[in-house]
This record gives C-alpha cells, structure tokens and sequence, in this order.
C-alpha cells in the first residue's frame, strides 16, 4: 500500500472571496512542499486520487479546483475524465507552446475546459496560448511595483483574467489589485493545507505505472509490453477486451499485437476506467458514479466493451464562450458563465 498526501491553497478574488483551490501533490503529512517527483508524477497523483478517491467536491467544497497539467497529460487528454465546470487546467510553465500543445488546448478549449497558464512570462510564441485561456499566473514575490506592470503590459489587450501568485504581504496584494489582478493567490492569505491522506493497492499502483509509461512518447511498444506482463490480472484483461465484440480484434493472442490494435490513447483511457472501477470497489462507491465516470471519458469501443451499449451515448461537454463572464460578483466564477 502506498500513502498519497494532498495539499489544496486557496485561491480569492478581488474581494477577498474564496474562488477556488490549488490542488497539490505532498510526500508525507509534515513536508509541506513537493519532493523527489516529476511534474508528471505529481499532476497524475494530484488527479487521480483528488478527483477519484477522495472526491473533488469534498476538497474544493464546490469552487474551482486548479490542477496542474504537464504536456504530457494535456495531449493525452485525460482531462475528459474530469468535470469542465468543476476544474481549471493550469498548464505548468515547462510546457513549450509547438503546434501539438496548441492544438491541443483548441480541443480542450472546444470541449469547454478552462484553461489557465501557470507562473507566465510573456512571449510572442504563446498568443494563441493566450487566445485560448482564461487566466494567467504571475508570479509577484521580490518583484517591484515596477516589475509586475511590465510584465503585465503585453496581456491587456487580451483581456484574459490575472492572477497574482506567491502574495505574501498586504501591500503587494494592493499593488496588484490596483494593477488590474483578478485573483490572488499566496502565504499572505494561507499555506498549502494538508488534507488526508489515501492508501491505495497494489493493482491502482500497478495501472498508475502503466498509465504513466504511456504518456512517455519515448517508451516503446515493448516496453509497455513487458510493463503489462508484469501484472497477469491486466495482461487478461487486455487481451479478453481486445478480443470482445465492441472492439472487433477477436483472435488476438499477444499483448504486443493488443497495444497496436488499440493505439496508446485509447489504452490510456481505459486503464482510467480500470482505475474508477478498482477504486469504486475499494470504497463503496455507488456503480452510477463509475458510470458517470465512463460516459466522460468518452471512448466509444470502452463504452460497448463497460456494457454502456444501451445508453445513448456520452454526455457533451457544455459550450463555453472563449472568456468566462466578468460580473460583479465574481469574475471568471464557473457559474457564471453564459448560458448558466
């Protein structure tokens, strides 16, 4: 079994309401601050076991949770297992804006997912990053009054939404809501807040491995195959789904010839739903929150193969205009948004 910690920071707006939480990855109950994890580690481990095991609403208390997204798992697109009215993908500042990116926060932006750009300098290369988000993060602490305009000059014009990270002392949140920040965030309002922990099984582990190799685009097909030989219960698994009728490969005996058949997409999403489905288990969970859980992630041959063959199909993302509403009430608040 393995411990996974949780760490939430709140998030307020211009008058000082809470609008959501960072949802942050922790080694143990009394390091409050990441360690000897990748970004894709710790992104992974923040979702899968916020979102899953512990439940969104439950640590968000039903504002918005800022996860954060490595390349990685932003092209793989395993944001549809998430809520888009619930969540805001915070693109990690490591993220190079090439055309795969771009594309792929045009889907994510298409399939109304709100995006945000974490710790943002300004760069020409980033404007259609900037076109498709709704806020950027700007990191303030030691910077001057100076500083911070500067760096928020370029974004004016494009009217995405500002928020002031690392705050840590009154003024600068002055300085910075006279600058025209939306949002603050930062040790002046609160640490990052440890909330429980989750232990979780040997077989969660093994598909979070698994899950993992996948989003690596330098792991080749036989290295996914020795990682799913390691574990004979998904090896069965794999092939018995490979070979139903949903997916049409019947005679396929090699898990080699499986992962080609169905394309690493495609696995990666329904190790996610092996995942619900062992974690629901565990837990108690009622069936129609793992359903609800398989009609968003949206691929078709797990729908048939999960015996969803009879419901009509998944739910659409709602539309979203490109910038959430401004009210006075609550800017970029996911229920204001049109058509709410």
């Amino acid at each position: 079994m393995l411990d996974i910690f949780i760490a939430r920071q709140p998030i307020f707006d211009a008058h000082d309401r809470l609008f959501g939480y960072e949802l942050l990855y922790r080694k143990n109950a009394t390091q409050n601050f990441a360690a000897d994890a990748t970004p894709e580690q710790m992104s992974s481990d923040v979702i899968v076991h916020s979102i899953i095991d512990i439940g969104l609403e439950q640590i968000t208390t039903g504002h918005t949770g800022f996860l954060n997204f490595s390349r990685e798992m932003l092209v793989s697109g395993v944001y549809e297992l998430l809520d888009p009215n619930s969540v805001m993908i915070e693109l990690l500042e490591t993220v190079e804006p090439d055309d795969e990116v771009v594309r792929a926060c045009t889907r994510l932006h298409a399939a109304g997912y709100r995006l945000a750009l974490d710790d943002f300098v300004y760069d020409p290369r980033y404007d259609p990053m900037i076109e498709l988000a709704q806020i950027a993060k700007i990191d303030v602490l030691n910077r001057s009054v100076a500083e911070i305009a500067q760096a928020v000059e370029p974004l004016r014009r494009s009217g995405i939404h500002l928020l002031a990270e690392r705050v840590e002392k009154a003024q600068v949140r002055e300085d910075c809501l006279a600058l025209g920040f939306d949002l603050f965030q930062g040790y002046h309002f609160s640490r990052p807040e440890i909330l429980s922990k989750r232990e979780i099984s040997l077989e969660q582990m093994s598909i979070i491995r698994l899950m993992n190799t996948l989003r690596d685009e330098n792991a080749s097909d036989t290295l996914l195959e020795e990682a799913f030989r390691s574990d004979l219960t998904l090896s069965y698994k794999l092939l018995r789904i490979v070979n139903s009728a949903g997916v049409g490969g019947r005679g396929v005996q090699s898990i080699q010839h499986a992962i080609r058949l169905i394309g690493r997409a495609a696995l990666h999403r329904w190790l996610a739903l092996l995942l619900v489905s062992s974690i629901a288990r565990e837990h108690g969970v009622d069936a129609e929150i793992v359903h609800t859980a398989i009609c968003r992630a949206r691929p078709g041959w797990c729908w048939r193969a999960y015996g969803a063959r009879h419901s009509p199909g998944p739910p659409r993302a709602p539309s979203s205009s490109n910038r959430p509403c401004r009210t006075e009430s609550h800017p970029c608040d996911p229920r204001l948004r049109s058509g709410s």
